[in-house]
């Protein structure tokens, strides 16, 4: 899966917390299905976003917005996968 080196290093810290068993996708050349990819996105950064990624004030503080482009990255492995019917 191919990430900028920021998101590959937040990711792996964010699966080592909440989904140890799918750190082989941070490989830049593993194949995700989309089941897996789902839960990374969905249950793993998106957990993460809503626990640690928000000041007092409900608005993003660094770590989410990090996180936020993050799920964008992923989202569009989604889409990509999604389209070629995987």
């Amino acid at each position: 899966m191919r990430l900028t080196t920021s998101s590959r290093e937040l990711l792996l810290e964010v699966l080592a917390k909440r989904e140890p068993r799918l750190a082989h996708l941070v490989d830049e050349h593993s194949d995700p299905s989309l089941d897996d990819l789902s839960i990374v996105i969905d249950d793993a950064v998106g957990g993460e976003l809503a626990e640690t990624g928000f000041a007092e004030n409900d608005e993003p503080n660094a770590r989410g917005l990090a996180l936020e482009d993050l799920i964008d990255e992923l989202n569009r492995i989604r889409w990509r996968l999604q389209a070629s019917g995987r």
